[in-house]
């Protein structure tokens, strides 16, 4: 399938834009969704052709929106990976990096961690660290991460799909973190 001509772009999403195109055989301009990953190569063709303006100048104002959501999910996501805390038990510890980096420490430390070692949780609860414990926070830091990031991750795959990414509400329903 080849084109002819191609006009009034629009962003759809942040990786797709509408254009009214011409197609060789057709009478007439049809509707047109360029995605820039498509399988086909005429439609990695035209979005690319597109998104610098050959087909005149472009809409910014719907790739703005897209782009300001997703820069949201992720400072939402980094916000929750320092300040969320990761879980062990009942007890919710620090993910801030400095603790991230003492627990580590604890961890490593293993069995010549000093006795009687109490940790301040996130409630201010004092706790007995042990090797057991360090590894386990540890442990629950790098799953609350992932956690965080896949979510993050599935927001960021819906509004690259919506026309209208403003109507997705990116600040509910994240994993739980400490209150």
């Amino acid at each position: 399938m080849n084109y002819i001509s191609a006009h009034s772009p629009k962003w759809r999403t942040r990786t797709s834009i509408n254009l009214s195109v011409l197609f060789e055989g057709n009478d007439s301009e049809l509707p047109f969704v360029a995605h820039k990953d498509d399988t086909e190569a005429i439609n990695r063709e035209l979005f690319e052709r597109a998104s610098i303006g050959d087909f005149g100048v472009i809409d910014l104002a719907r790739k703005g929106i897209a782009d300001n959501i997703s820069n949201d999910i992720v400072k939402q996501r980094d916000f929750l990976m320092l300040n969320g805390g990761a879980k062990v038990g009942t007890y919710w510890f620090h993910s801030d990096t400095h603790s991230k980096l003492q627990q580590i420490s604890l961890m490593l430390a293993g069995q010549n961690l000093p006795p009687g070692l109490m940790w301040k949780t996130m409630s201010g609860e004092k706790v007995l660290m042990t090797p057991t414990l360090a590894i386990q926070i540890y442990q629950a830091q790098m799953m609350q991460e992932s956690v965080l990031f896949n979510y993050a991750e599935s927001l960021l795959d819906q509004i690259n799909n919506m026309e209208f990414p403003e109507t997705l509400d990116v600040s509910n329903n994240w994993p739980e973190v400490y209150n």
